[in-house]
């Protein structure tokens, strides 16, 4: 289970929703889950400034890092790779259920 507490509560939804559902974040997270941390300054709320080092702390220790293959983060292409890799997911799921299971 990973530990969503790292990051500060405003972020800790839109971290979440992306992990585990594939559903898209706002620009800040993006570039942060792409490891574009310039980028991401580029984007931030003068709030977000405060962020960057928990964000950073939360994809080195919670995610798997980025030599694995579902790696979720550290490249633009990896973060698309997974949102289209669970929104399929889900997809999979809505058409299993829709069947009621009955298979001829």
């Amino acid at each position: 289970m990973l530990n969503y507490s790292i990051l500060p509560d405003i972020l800790q939804d839109g971290m979440k929703r992306y992990i585990e559902d594939g559903i898209p974040t706002g620009d800040f997270l993006r570039c942060c889950l792409a490891n574009d941390f310039v980028g991401a300054l580029g984007v931030a709320s003068t709030r977000s400034y405060e962020y960057l080092h928990a964000v950073g702390m939360f994809l080195w220790n919670e995610l798997p890092g980025r030599g694995y293959p579902d790696c979720p983060w550290g490249s633009y292409e990896a973060v698309e790779r997974h949102i289209e890799r669970m929104q399929g997911a889900r997809v999979a799921q809505k058409k299993e259920g829709n069947d009621g299971g009955n298979r001829l």
